[in-house]
């Protein structure tokens, strides 16, 4: 098994990790750091956060050579690996990790070393001295009575699975179709209503379940991990998870009699990432399987994967009743009018698109 220790230091934007693992043979053994995250299909050199890293085997010091700009080599020795590094984490962003004195949060992508030949072997992370009151969300396994300690079956899913961390998480739960769901907040907001954003999300999970056929839902739990600030939007899918970014204005006030703008906009927003555990993280392109996350992996089909999850995002808003017909209607009349303004369509076809979005 691969092990992760975790220790938080908020005051300089830092994660201090411990990567151990047994390495069998004398040979030099291949440890990188993914380039991009997956559903953001961008290349980010995460490898550029780290601010520096060491080896050992068996208890003394190892040299580590860097040969490129995310892999390191150690030397033909075999034995018991401690891999210490720390990352720079101060990017509020839904695909990358942060961490301050308010709250941490980690997509497992830009903060976990891994082994190119045994990314299908079980890690365990341990998460040590968090600041008092602190708590964890996250859907990786947690062993019974073994506080802030998580196992994932392989790499994939311990990139799969983010974390939020915090002494101000506040937690709302809801099922659709016998499936726990889970809001998680995070941020500074006002006082809103929670019933109506718990039976709005309902409606909107319970009609996609319905749509894919909920008793082959592929996930047997699921978590939105919402974080709200200013004037900050986004989102990016995982398997049984999504992390989010709203305005704090988004959340619905109480005795709102239609929803506003802005609640509008982060229902299509949830409705889209929650499309998504279908359409890409089960639907996908057989280039992205398995997901190389080393390099650029190219495929025509993204406009199918983000484009039907865009048409569906708000349509699915309209028949789950979470809003009018008429209001849909408009959200559509916006959608229509911004891409016929688009030059861009007359230049370029939707495969071509896809290709080129690196």
């Amino acid at each position: 098994m691969l092990h992760y220790t975790i220790t938080p230091r908020p005051n300089a934007h830092q994660w201090h990790i411990i990567f151990t693992f047994h390495h069998s043979e004398n040979a030099t053994q291949s440890i990188k750091l993914a380039n991009w995250v997956a559903g953001s299909y961008m290349i980010r050199d995460f490898a550029k956060h780290i601010i520096n890293i060491q080896a050992t085997c068996n208890g003394s010091p190892v040299p580590l050579t860097q040969i490129s700009k995310n892999e390191w080599q150690t030397p033909a020795q075999s034995g018991d690996y401690q891999i210490e590094y720390t990352v720079y984490a101060n990017d509020l962003s839904v695909r990358a990790s942060l961490l301050d004195n308010e709250r941490g949060f980690i997509d497992g992508a830009c903060l976990f070393l891994y082994l190119p030949e045994r990314r299908d072997e079980a890690c365990e992370v341990q998460f040590n001295d968090l600041p008092e009151g602190w708590r964890i969300e996250t859907t990786l396994r947690q062993p019974e009575n073994q506080k802030n300690h998580f196992q994932a079956a392989h790499y994939a899913e311990l990139t799969d699975c983010p974390f939020e961390l915090g002494a101000h998480i506040e937690t709302l739960h809801f099922t659709a179709h016998g499936i726990p769901h889970r809001i998680a907040l995070s941020g500074h907001y006002p006082d809103f209503d929670r019933q109506r954003l718990l039976a709005d999300c309902q409606k909107i999970c319970e009609h996609a379940l319905a749509m894919f056929l909920a008793n082959e839902a592929p996930f047997s739990e699921y978590l939105f991990l919402l974080h709200l600030g200013d004037n900050i939007y986004g989102g990016l899918e995982h398997s049984n998870s999504t992390a989010l970014h709203a305005d704090r204005k988004a959340l619905p006030p109480r005795n709102m009699a239609q929803p506003t703008a802005d609640y509008t906009t982060l229902l299509g927003l949830i409705s889209h990432e929650y499309f998504h555990a279908w359409n890409v993280k089960t639907i996908k392109p057989a280039e992205f399987v398995p997901y190389n996350l080393d390099q650029e992996t190219y495929t025509e089909q993204l406009w199918a994967y983000e484009g039907i999850t865009s048409y569906y995002d708000d349509l699915m808003l309209a028949r789950s009743q979470v809003i009018s017909p008429e209001a849909y209607l408009n959200l559509l009349a916006q959608t229509i009018t911004r891409v016929h303004r688009n030059a861009g369509r007359k230049q370029q076809t939707l495969a071509q698109s896809s290709f080129a979005a690196w």
